[in-house]
Order: C-alpha cells, then structure tokens, then sequence
C-alpha cells in the first residue's frame, strides 16, 4: 500500500478519486517539469513526493517527542552539542563536572538513537538553538 492510500485510509476517504490536493501553480509546474524529466506520470511523482513529504513529518514528530521527554538539563546538553560546545565548556557553563557532561551526553545520544555528536547535530540541523547560545554569553 502506497503512502497516499494509507493517509486516505487513515483519514476515512473512501476513493483516491475523491481526494484533490490544491498544489499553486510554481510547484505544479515544477512537478510537471520533474515528471516528464523523469519519464514518468505526474501522479506517480505526486505520490512519492506525498508519501516522502509525510515520512518526514512523522520522523520529525518522533524527534520532537524525544526531545520532550528530555530533562531540562538533557536539552540544555543537547542545545549546546548542537552548538559544538566541548564537554569542558558545558561542564563550565552549567556549573557541572566532566563526568557528568559525558553521562548526560552519552544519555540524550542513546535516546536519539545515535552513535556520536555528529548524529546527533544532524538529526538535529534544522533546529534553531540560538537560545542557548545567546543566554550563555
């Protein structure tokens, strides 16, 4: 079952048929451009590019969740790793030991699913902590 099926299905509509999606004119026209480089249906590009677009959504909605379920002191870790700040520099900061840094660093990285900073600031890239950073200052 394709993506687009399952969100009609989801959402009670019976017949894709019955479904329309409003696309403005600009990106419909890179759509079609896009399809016909492709060699392709500009309804099965459509579907992809939904299906894709939604995937999306759900995995940043799973990351929203896991950052909710952080402690504060576990944002403000993942705030400042995000802003390339060492662990002696967040020890500083938060008025806290190494060892402590590197528990909590080590804590939010399994709850993010990844193996080092690196992964974690590319989950992350679209997030804006600037916050942090400017109330550290």
């Amino acid at each position: 079952m394709k993506g687009w099926e399952r969100l009609l299905r989801d959402l009670r509509i019976r017949s894709p048929a019955t479904a329309a999606v409003y696309v403005p004119g600009d990106l419909f026209l890179a759509m079609q451009i896009q399809a016909e480089q492709e060699q392709r249906p500009e309804t099965e590009l459509a579907d992809e590019l939904l299906s894709v677009a939604l995937a999306s959504c759900q995995v940043i909605d799973e990351r929203v969740l896991i950052w909710e379920s952080l402690t504060d002191r576990q944002q403000e870790i993942v705030a400042m790793l995000c802003l390339n700040y060492s662990n002696p520099k967040i020890a500083r900061q938060l008025g806290i030991s190494i060892n402590a840094v590197k528990r909590h660093v080590q804590k939010v990285l399994e709850r993010f699913g990844v193996h080092d900073r690196t992964g974690l600031r590319q989950q992350l890239a679209h997030w804006d902590f600037s916050a942090w950073r400017d109330a550290n200052l």
